[in-house]
């Protein structure tokens, strides 16, 4: 019988050595590395001036609140403040893989985001690109809760949760607002009471209002306070999906 060569018994014992440590233990299969989650948005405000075709830029406020309802408010610079100010209720969601995106009411196309890694959001395309000259379309995080002051037509449940306080809830959004009227909307009770409405349920209104933040807050943050300024009808025949 034929003794090993010398040079295999090297070539045995240093591999042998290569699955060991020094203290002979066997070392474990490297660990596969941790998945980093992509970024998401944290509810707050986010303010920036967008680029504009026709005017010298639009004044946007986008406002996520922790329930999932949302705020847009845009304001084009060069017109009157009633006519150049827009504002959209929806709701929002982060779409797991690093952007957020508005579903707002009506035909409006989704809008969409991207998260920047300093937290900021990143306005894209409506199919979603992003654009060329990213620091001009970014919204910047800021200290501050928006309360949308534009008095456009607010659609939501009219009610009267407890005795001798009004609320209102917005339909798109489901954000809930402490009511008080305007003296040229004093008769809105009545038109309720005419409609047929229960103050404990409520009924759907369309109205214009002035919305302000108030010292209070909930889980939602600021608190706002709607002043209806006019209302328009009653649809005893709808509801509201918040």
């Amino acid at each position: 019988m034929s003794r090993p060569h010398p040079a295999a018994l090297v070539a045995l014992v240093l591999a042998l050595g290569a699955c060991t440590d020094p203290s002979g233990t066997p070392q474990a299969p490297p660990s596969a590395p941790v998945p980093v989650p992509p970024p998401a948005a944290a509810p707050g405000h986010y303010a920036g001036v967008l680029p504009c075709a026709d005017c010298p830029g639009i004044g946007t406020d986008l406002q996520l609140w922790p329930s999932g309802a949302c705020v847009l408010e845009e304001r084009f610079h060069d017109r009157h403040p009633e006519q150049g100010t827009f504002v959209a209720w929806g709701r929002w969601r982060n779409d797991g893989q690093g952007g957020v995106e508005l579903t707002l009411p009506g035909d409006a196309p989704v809008r969409r985001y991207r998260v920047r890694p300093d937290g900021s959001l990143l306005t894209l395309a409506t199919e979603g690109t992003a654009p060329a000259d990213t620091a001009a379309y970014t919204l910047h995080h800021q200290a501050n809760d928006l309360t949308p002051s534009g008095g456009t037509m607010l659609k939501g449940t009219f009610f009267q949760g407890r005795p001798n306080v009004w609320n209102f809830r917005e339909c798109h959004s489901g954000r809930q607002m402490l009511v008080r009227f305007d003296p040229a909307a004093a008769d809105i009770e009545e038109g309720f009471r005419k409609a047929g409405g229960d103050p404990g349920t409520g009924l759907v209104v369309e109205l214009n209002g002035l919305l302000q933040p108030t010292p209070l807050t909930d889980d939602q943050g600021t608190v706002t306070l709607l002043t209806i300024k006019k209302w328009h009808r009653f649809l005893p025949g709808e509801t509201c999906p918040y």
